[in-house]
């Protein structure tokens, strides 16, 4: 399954002014593999980031594999 969209769970996201989030699921094998070869191509020609002045020097994203279907995670080292 694969799952794209936005949540935002702020309070101003609630209410009659709440700003709109949305979630889209779909099992479609196509568009599954469509994203894959997209992720994979970005995934590619991406560069390594520095964490902002603001955050802790040793802070840094890792991928637990170099793959379409590893997913990031924010680690404190």
């Amino acid at each position: 399954m694969l799952t794209g969209g936005s949540q935002n769970l702020h309070s101003s996201s609630f209410g009659p002014l709440g700003l709109g989030a949305y979630t889209l699921a779909t099992s479609d094998a196509g568009a599954i593999n469509e994203y894959r070869r997209m992720f994979a191509f970005e995934w590619a020609r991406a560069r390594t980031i520095q964490a902002p002045w603001r955050l802790p020097a040793d802070l840094t994203w890792s991928m637990k594999a170099a793959s379409p279907r590893a997913s990031p995670s924010l680690c404190h080292r």
